[in-house]
Protein backbone atom coordinates (compact mmCIF):
# COMPACT_ATOMS: atom_id res chain seq x y z
CA UNK A 1 0.00 0.00 0.00
CA UNK A 2 1.72 3.17 -1.22
CA UNK A 3 -0.43 5.44 0.96
CA UNK A 4 0.53 3.91 4.32
CA UNK A 5 3.60 4.83 6.35
CA UNK A 6 5.70 1.97 5.00
CA UNK A 7 4.71 2.71 1.41
CA UNK A 8 5.47 6.42 1.75
CA UNK A 9 8.82 5.62 3.35
CA UNK A 10 9.85 3.12 0.67
CA UNK A 11 8.66 5.36 -2.18
CA UNK A 12 10.62 8.23 -0.61
CA UNK A 13 13.80 6.14 -0.55
CA UNK A 14 13.29 5.01 -4.14
CA UNK A 15 12.70 8.59 -5.30
CA UNK A 16 15.76 9.76 -3.38
CA UNK A 17 17.90 7.17 -5.18
CA UNK A 18 16.41 8.02 -8.57
CA UNK A 19 16.89 11.75 -7.94
CA UNK A 20 20.53 11.28 -7.00
CA UNK A 21 21.09 9.23 -10.15
CA UNK A 22 19.51 12.02 -12.22
CA UNK A 23 21.78 14.55 -10.49
CA UNK A 24 24.82 12.38 -11.21
CA UNK A 25 23.82 12.27 -14.89
CA UNK A 26 23.36 16.09 -14.80
CA UNK A 27 19.59 15.86 -15.43
CA UNK A 28 19.00 18.66 -12.97
CA UNK A 29 15.28 19.24 -13.51
CA UNK A 30 14.49 15.54 -13.09
CA UNK A 31 16.72 15.42 -10.02
CA UNK A 32 14.96 18.39 -8.43
CA UNK A 33 11.54 16.91 -9.16
CA UNK A 34 12.35 13.47 -7.76
CA UNK A 35 14.16 14.78 -4.69
CA UNK A 36 11.30 17.17 -3.98
CA UNK A 37 8.78 14.33 -4.21
CA UNK A 38 10.99 12.16 -2.00
CA UNK A 39 11.20 14.90 0.60
CA UNK A 40 7.43 15.33 0.55
CA UNK A 41 6.87 11.60 1.09
CA UNK A 42 9.48 11.31 3.83
CA UNK A 43 8.03 14.31 5.66
CA UNK A 44 4.79 12.33 5.85
CA UNK A 45 6.42 9.52 7.85
CA UNK A 46 5.43 10.26 11.47
CA UNK A 47 8.61 8.94 13.07
CA UNK A 48 12.11 10.28 13.67
CA UNK A 49 13.54 6.82 13.11
CA UNK A 50 11.82 4.36 10.82
CA UNK A 51 13.12 0.95 9.79
CA UNK A 52 16.52 1.97 11.18
CA UNK A 53 16.79 5.23 9.20
CA UNK A 54 17.35 8.58 10.93
CA UNK A 55 14.68 10.50 9.02
CA UNK A 56 15.44 14.05 10.22
CA UNK A 57 19.06 13.64 9.07
CA UNK A 58 18.01 12.01 5.79
CA UNK A 59 15.50 14.79 5.05
CA UNK A 60 18.10 17.45 5.92
CA UNK A 61 20.55 15.98 3.44
CA UNK A 62 17.90 15.86 0.72
CA UNK A 63 17.13 19.53 1.42
CA UNK A 64 20.84 20.35 1.13
CA UNK A 65 21.04 18.49 -2.20
CA UNK A 66 18.05 20.43 -3.49
CA UNK A 67 19.61 23.72 -2.40
CA UNK A 68 22.86 22.77 -4.15
CA UNK A 69 20.99 21.88 -7.34
CA UNK A 70 19.25 25.25 -7.25
CA UNK A 71 22.43 27.22 -6.53
CA UNK A 72 24.87 25.62 -8.95
CA UNK A 73 24.96 24.45 -12.53
CA UNK A 74 28.10 22.37 -12.10
CA UNK A 75 27.78 18.63 -11.48
CA UNK A 76 28.22 16.57 -9.44
CA UNK A 77 26.74 17.08 -6.01
CA UNK A 78 29.40 17.30 -3.31
CA UNK A 79 29.78 13.97 -1.50
CA UNK A 80 29.22 15.54 1.91
CA UNK A 81 25.69 16.54 0.82
CA UNK A 82 24.57 13.08 -0.26
CA UNK A 83 22.04 11.27 1.93
CA UNK A 84 23.50 8.07 3.32
CA UNK A 85 21.51 5.20 4.74
CA UNK A 86 22.84 4.09 8.08
CA UNK A 87 20.72 1.42 9.64
CA UNK A 88 20.76 1.19 13.44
Amino acid sequence: DKTGTQGQFLQGLIQTSAGLLKAHLNHREGARTLLGEALHRLRGVPHDRYMGVDLPLHRERIERCLASLEASTAPPLPRDLLPLLRLD
